[in-house]
């Protein structure tokens, strides 16, 4: 380190310039220099002490007003920034572990040479597209190893960067233009888990009038447009995805997901009971119908309660017929003890508005109220058995037992639940003792 900041004080010192207001031909002078240096290390990457004296003179090229306009000058500052990035996924291959010293740098690199495109001199703009590409390469190699962990926001920067290099330079960075949409897509998705629902909405629309074959990009649009505040135009895009896909699951799971964010339960009613006729054996459609169904039944109990039972024995059938078409379905099972459970709680609430004199009504309630903990109780051991760590499960078992008077079963389950709150894992099940 020392020996590399001698050489650093030894160049500046040597050029003794006021970078603040360098003359042309100085400047010219020492931009041929840095990329020299850039250069030189090219021939020996080993050893990095001419790429940081290259980083240094440009830097200090570019604090200059008229180092900004220099197409060298950019040029040099780029193929510095593009080399940062693959030594470190040099680095980073050789040892995993590495911590990166400049993540963006193929971000940063991609900016300088967007700067050259408009030059007048072509060898100037054939030198820009080429370092585009090697920014390509390094921002898709860091962009696919992070989607390799699933990491879609923090990959999205990346795969965004090689859509603004494919915008700059015609889509002459892609080998296959056809790739181009497909690339549209993944960042699309990216952009919505990171947040961006302009740029996924903006993409979405792209690929829409492109006719692109993938029926997510319209729930994907629908999303972002609704988050925007745009419902007309997600529901415009919903309603052509539909047309072109129907049936389709995901386009099917956005509009519900709508439904309910609105509470519009009595069309989603309609939406789901036509998914079932239109394919009756998909056991994720069955329940997500007897999820709307179940809340249907709550909002009108107390109030119309006819009308409250049938919601509910139509809930029970579509979730009972889940759990037959896909036996592994832990949630069809556990929603059966929901239904059952919810409808208790409903009870206790009237029991406990019901004045002291009313004895006979309250121990009238207070039978209903067991006979739903008991119809309960089974389903959720049943879910407990499918899947031992689901807090919702433990829950719902901690709390019946402790209705039941069974505080020893009670407690185990308590503790299970602070075991999943200190961060352990619950993968044997009580009840398959």
């Amino acid at each position: 380190m020392k020996k590399l900041t001698l050489a650093l004080a030894f160049t500046v010192g040597a050029f003794g310039v006021s970078y603040a207001q360098m003359d042309e031909k100085t400047l010219m002078k020492t931009a041929k220099k840095a990329s020299k240096l850039h250069k030189a290390y090219l021939l020996n990457t080993t050893d990095d002490t001419k790429l940081m004296q290259a980083s240094e003179m440009v830097d200090q090229l570019l604090a200059d007003e008229n180092g900004m306009k220099n197409d060298l000058v950019l040029i040099t500052k780029g193929n510095v920034l593009n080399e940062m990035a693959g030594k470190d996924l040099t680095m980073k291959a050789v040892d995993p572990n590495t911590v990166v010293e400049k993540p963006e740098a193929p971000l940063e690199a991609v900016e300088y040479f967007k700067k050259v495109l408009g030059s007048s001199d072509t060898k100037m703009v054939a030198a820009a597209k080429k370092g585009l590409n090697t920014s390509h390469n390094y921002a898709g190699q860091i962009g696919n190893a992070l989607l390799g962990q699933s990491k879609y926001k923090e990959a999205y920067k990346y795969m965004n960067a090689i859509l603004d290099i494919a915008d700059a330079v015609d889509g002459t960075n892609f080998a296959d233009p056809s790739g181009i949409n497909d690339h549209k897509y993944l960042v699309a998705f990216c952009a919505q888990q990171a947040g961006d629902d302009a740029r996924a909405l903006e993409i979405a629309n792209q690929l829409i009038d492109d006719k692109y074959e993938e029926a997510r990009i319209y729930s994907i649009g629908f999303a972002s447009a609704e988050k925007l505040g745009k419902a007309e135009e997600g529901l415009a895009i919903l309603d052509k995805g539909k047309k072109i896909y129907p049936g389709n699951q995901e386009i099917l799971y956005a509009e519900i997901n709508y439904l309910i964010g609105i509470g519009d339960y009595e069309k989603l009613e309609a939406l789901l009971a036509s998914a079932v006729e239109a394919d009756p054996e998909n056991a994720s459609v069955r329940s997500a119908l007897g999820n709307v169904l179940m809340n249907l039944s709550g909002s009108f109990y107390g109030k119309d309660d006819a009308k409250s039972d049938a919601y509910f024995e139509r809930a029970k059938s579509n979730f009972d017929k889940a759990a037959e078409l896909d036996p592994t379905m832990v949630d069809a099972v556990y929603s059966v003890g929901s239904l059952y459970y919810n409808r208790a709680v409903e009870v206790q609430k009237q029991m406990n508005e019901l004045p002291f004199n009313k004895s006979k009504e309250i121990k009238e309630k207070e039978e209903l109220f067991k006979q739903y903990f008991d119809d309960a109780l089974p389903y959720f051991q049943k879910a407990e058995t499918m899947q031992p760590g689901d807090r919702n499960t433990l829950i719902a078992l901690k709390e019946i037992y402790a209705r039941k008077n069974d505080f020893e079963t009670s407690g185990i389950f308590k503790k299970r639940i602070e075991q999943l709150e200190a961060g352990q894992q619950i993968t044997e099940s009580y009840f398959k003792k």
